[in-house]
């Protein structure tokens, strides 16, 4: 069995994919509560933030534009 990542996991995680983008606290909190711990998840809600950042529609980024479901390629 498999433990769920800790908060500070979580965190060094989405850290290290976001880059030089910063992400705001909540939408940090939002991305760990959605994956609830799961590192594939943490992963692709973050990448996904990410992309929103990147393509120029992530101005004012909020918990409320990370996608509730993943469609993963």
């Amino acid at each position: 069995m498999l433990n769920r990542l800790s908060q500070d996991a979580v965190g060094a995680i989405t850290s290290r994919i976001a880059g030089t983008h910063r992400l705001a606290p909540q939408v940090l909190a939002e991305i760990a509560s959605r994956a609830d711990g799961v590192p594939l998840f943490v992963e692709e809600l973050t990448e996904a933030v990410v992309e929103l950042a990147e393509s120029g529609s992530g101005e004012g980024i909020g918990a409320a534009t990370i996608p509730a479901t993943l469609h993963i390629h």
